[in-house]
C-alpha cells in the first residue's frame, strides 16, 4: 500500500505524539500536570495535523510548495520554507493560528523543543 504525502504526513505526527510521550516518561507519572497527560497531547497533535490538511487541501498553491520540498535536505527544506513563509505573511499568521493549540500546549506543559522528534507540537 502506498501513503499519499498527507498520509505519511499523518503517520508521522501519530509517531510524532509517541515521540513526545517517550520524551516525557522519565519524570515521575505522578507529576503529570492536569491537561499535559498521553491522551491530551495525542489529541492535540491530532487537532493540528487535522487543521493542517485541512489548510493544505483548501490552498494549493500552499499545497504544492510545501509537496515541493519534502525530501529534500532537511536545512534546505527550512531555509525554503522560512523564506516562503517571510513572503506570504498571511500564510504563516494563519498556519500559526492553526498550530495555536500546539503552542500552548508546549508552553503550559513545558514540553522543551528537545522532547519532540516528529509531529507538529
Amino acid at each position: 500500500m502506498t501513503l499519499t504525502p498527507l498520509a505519511r504526513r499523518a503517520a508521522a505526527s501519530i509517531l510524532g505524539a509517541g515521540g513526545v510521550l517517550l520524551g516525557l516518561a522519565a519524570p515521575a507519572a505522578a507529576d503529570i500536570v492536569p491537561g499535559c497527560s498521553a491522551a491530551d497531547i495525542t489529541a492535540v497533535e491530532s487537532q493540528v495535523a487535522a487543521g493542517v490538511a485541512g489548510y493544505l487541501f483548501t490552498h494549493p498553491d500552499v499545497n504544492l510548495f510545501f509537496s515541493s520540498v519534502q525530501g529534500q535536505p532537511q536545512a534546505n527544506a527550512i531555509s525554503q520554507i522560512q523564506s516562503y513563509l517571510n513572503a506570504n505573511p498571511q500564510t504563516q499568521a494563519e498556519l500559526d493560528a492553526i498550530r495555536g493549540p500546539a503552542s500552548d500546549l508546549r508552553n503550559r506543559c513545558n514540553i522543551s523543543d528537545a522532547s519532540i522528534h516528529l509531529g507538529v507540537l
